[in-house]
């Protein structure tokens, strides 16, 4: 059951890999909140967080577009 995960939602996203690979393919630019409504138009209802999570587990390239990194070119793959 999902308690077990503290109501990480992975898996409820899991069923919708497809869906939202398209909306951010479709809309790079797209903000959490954008890719929370059109999920929620699709009854799938989940919170920010577990979107954002769930992006990185894709390891899907995400831009927010309140990201200062965007700014800086050089240097992007380092992290450190």
């Amino acid at each position: 059951s999902s308690a077990k995960f503290g109501g990480y939602k992975e898996h409820a996203l899991a069923a919708h890999e497809e869906l939202v690979r398209r909306l951010v393919a479709e809309q790079p630019d797209i903000t959490l909140a954008e890719l929370k409504a059109a999920l929620v138009k699709k009854k799938v209802t989940v919170g920010q967080s577990s979107i954002s999570r769930y992006l990185h587990h894709l390891m899907l390239r995400f831009k927010k577009k309140s990201a200062s990194r965007r700014a800086r070119p050089a240097g992007r793959r380092c992290r450190a």
